[in-house]
C-alpha cells in the first residue's frame, strides 16, 4: 500500500489502507527507519506476505519512531504481527483505536502476536482496544501481542483473543 524509506510519512484522519498484499512484510504500511505519525485513520484486510512475512497492517523496520493515534487496525494478517509490527531498533506508541481481528500465522514458538508484534524495540499501547486477534500457527504465540523488548500497556482492553501455544492476550 504505502512504502517510506527513512523519510517523515504523515497518514492522516480519514486515510483508508485496504486490500493491499506484500510480498516480504508491511502490506498495507511498511517504513523502513524514519518517522510514521498515523492519525484517524483505517488500515484493514492487508497481508504481509509470506517470508519473513511480518507486519500485515503495518511494518517498521530499523531504527523507525511509530505514533499511531485513533486509528483502526482490522482484518489484517502476517506471519508476525498481524496488525502491527514493530523491528528490534524502533518504537512504536499506540494511543487510543482499535487492534481488532488480526491473524498471526507464524508456527515457531517465537512467532505470533496476531494484533501487535514487537521483535525487541520499544512498543507502548495506551488506551487502546486490543481484541479477537489471533496466533494461529503451529505454535504461535501472543494471540493479541507478543513482545520480545519493552512493552507499556496503560488503560484500554486485551480480550477475547487466542494463541496456539502460550499468551492468549499478551507473550512476554
Amino acid at each position: 500500500g504505502v512504502f517510506n524509506l527513512g523519510g517523515t510519512l504523515t497518514i492522516d484522519a480519514g486515510v483508508v489502507i485496504s486490500n493491499n498484499t506484500a510480498n516480504r512484510a508491511g502490506g498495507g504500511i511498511e517504513s523502513a527507519g524514519g518517522t510514521v505519525t498515523i492519525t484517524g485513520a483505517t488500515v484493514n484486510n492487508n497481508n504481509g506476505g509470506a517470508s519473513p512475512g511480518n507486519g500485515g497492517g503495518f511494518h517498521g523496520g530499523g531504527a523507525v519512531t511509530a505514533t499511531v493515534t485513533d486509528s483502526q487496525f482490522l482484518r489484517n494478517v502476517a506471519v508476525e504481527g498481524g496488525g502491527l509490527w514493530i523491528s528490534d531498533t524502533g518504537t512504536l506508541t499506540v494511543t487510543s483505536g482499535m487492534v481488532t481481528d488480526n491473524n498471526a500465522t507464524g508456527n515457531d514458538a517465537d512467532q505470533g502476536g496476531g494484533g501487535l508484534y514487537n521483535d525487541g524495540g520499544t512498543l507502548v499501547v495506551n488506551n487502546v482496544i486490543v481484541m479477537q486477534n489471533r496466533a494461529m500457527g503451529t505454535s504461535g504465540s501472543g494471540g493479541s501481542i507478543l513482545t520480545k523488548g519493552p512493552l507499556t500497556v496503560t488503560g484500554g482492553a486485551v480480550a477475547n483473543s487466542q494463541a496456539m501455544r502460550a499468551g492468549g492476550g499478551i507473550e512476554v
